[in-house]
């Protein structure tokens, strides 16, 4: 299965696991609130580590309990909430106490967003589109308009660039984008384990830029004059005359330059998230207790496993017509000349990745910034195909280059991201994201306009993308 068809298939399997998700986050009811029940506790509420679970559960009963508290500040002791006193003793067979946010009536997550320092969702499903624009390759002439000036009373040939690497001018292009993310177990040091898989690509930047002939050249021939356009390719060396180049490419009246490119990528991380400070039980004037979660800053850090994917494409196109005349002006013959210079270069890149996300929340709404960071071994190469026809000058040929190299490579991305929680298991998100590919084989980087042209394959090329990517976040 290639490149192209597998990414079709995972679209697809995500679109599909988002519509299942989608119809059963209509199951949940339209209150902002969660309910409190022992089935939601189960799910969803996790305040253990590796440590407290070792507790048998005999153990656990025998922890001493506490009356109410009269204060907020009491409840939000230690971080924890003590059951209370009820009895001198509690049998074997005895369901657990009840805890003081039950007899409170508060519930387990923030009564305003549904979230919270309780809040650890089973699955979290982002889909998103990504609107990007892609960077240009570096700089190199592809096309001059050739001429004649005179020197000290001798007509000298010059030629002055018209076109190159940089003409064609990416817009941006819309992509798909999702993660998946599953609670695994609590961790040491008071933080939670989750599982996460992150693709998002389908981004397709392609452009073409033409150059035509300016005017017409000429020169003599044993019966007559011939001529022909003024484009000319890095072939020509002007101190060597128009006639240095090869034959197709250069005296030429039209030059075309097309370049296309492509992105995928896949990682699977195991993100690693702190437990944040406890939620504040508040009272409010009309007697009744509310659990609200606090603000601040919180991070997560991860650690895992990227590829990334880089397919490109160019192709340079020269066409002409050589006309010759007899001695009369008559024009005795017409000759149609071309050239063509196709690349196509991809990058499989893999290697570890390492994330930290810092975000600063403040209920319903948290705003922040992701990083990672990729060092990578790209697996790339190239293959060129270099063509021309010119039967006045007797040129005709058909070359092919081919060429890999493993090299090494680093991936970075740097994303503003900005969250709204609509309810509890639904939240909108945006972002501008910035990525960098350093280390990559890019398609016109590989043209080689030289007589004995090298099929080693170019692996220096810098690309930059930026770009909006908006989303919607279901959570359970």
């Amino acid at each position: 299965m290639g490149v192209k068809n597998a990414s079709w298939f995972v679209g697809g399997l995500l679109s599909l696991v988002w519509m299942v998700s989608w119809v059963h986050a209509q199951q949940v009811g339209p209150e902002r609130r969660w309910p409190v029940g022992t089935e939601n506790e189960s799910r969803r509420v996790r305040r253990t580590s590796l440590e407290s679970e070792k507790t048998a559960s005999s153990d656990l009963q025998k922890i001493p309990t506490s009356d109410v508290p009269e204060s907020p500040l009491e409840v939000e002791k230690n971080g924890f909430h003590r059951p209370l006193d009820t009895s001198s003793g509690i049998g074997e067979n005895d369901s657990p106490p009840l805890m003081e946010e039950d007899l409170l009536g508060v519930g387990p997550f923030c009564d305003l967003c549904g979230h919270g320092a309780n809040f650890l969702p089973d699955w979290y499903i982002d889909q998103r589109v990504t609107v990007w624009h892609h960077s240009r390759p570096r700089r190199m002439r592809t096309s001059s308009l050739g001429g004649f000036t005179t020197v000290d009373g001798d007509q000298v040939f010059y030629t002055t660039g018209v076109m190159g690497t940089r003409s064609p001018s990416f817009d941006i292009a819309a992509g798909y984008g999702a993660t998946v993310r599953h609670y695994l177990r609590p961790a040491r040091e008071n933080t939670d384990l989750f599982v996460e898989g992150v693709y998002f690509g389908f981004n397709t930047w392609r452009d073409s830029s033409d150059v035509y002939a300016t005017q017409r050249l000429s020169t003599s021939t044993g019966t007559g004059t011939a001529t022909f356009g003024n484009l000319f390719t890095p072939y020509t060396n002007d101190r060597q005359g128009m006639f240095s180049g090869i034959g197709g490419f250069d005296r030429a009246d039209h030059h075309q330059l097309y370049y296309e490119s492509r992105l995928h990528n896949v990682e699977v991380n195991l993100r690693i998230v702190p437990r944040g400070r406890p939620d504040r039980i508040v009272l409010l004037p009309n007697g009744h207790w509310r659990r609200q979660c606090q603000p601040g800053i919180y991070g997560t850090y991860l650690v895992g496993i990227r590829y990334f994917s880089l397919q490109e494409q160019c192709n340079f196109l020269a066409e002409g017509e050589t006309v010759f005349y007899n001695q009369s002006g008559q024009i005795t013959d017409r000759v149609d000349t071309w050239g063509r210079y196709d690349v196509d270069t991809y990058n499989e890149m893999l290697g570890l990745q390492f994330g930290l996300d810092v975000k600063y929340r403040q209920c319903t709404v948290e705003w922040g910034a992701e990083c990672k960071v990729a060092p990578c071994v790209n697996f790339a190469g190239q293959t060129s195909r270099i063509r021309a026809s010119d039967p006045s000058t007797g040129t005709s040929f058909d070359v092919w280059l081919r060429d890999r190299e493993d090299d090494v490579a680093l991936l970075g991305e740097v994303s503003l991201v900005g969250y709204y929680h609509l309810r509890p298991n639904l939240s909108l998100r945006a972002s501008w994201d910035m990525m960098w590919a350093v280390g990559v084989a890019m398609a016109p980087e590989q043209l080689k306009f030289q007589p004995t042209p090298s099929n080693q394959v170019n692996t220096n090329g810098v690309v930059f993308y930026q770009g909006l990517s908006l989303g919607l976040i279901w959570m359970r």
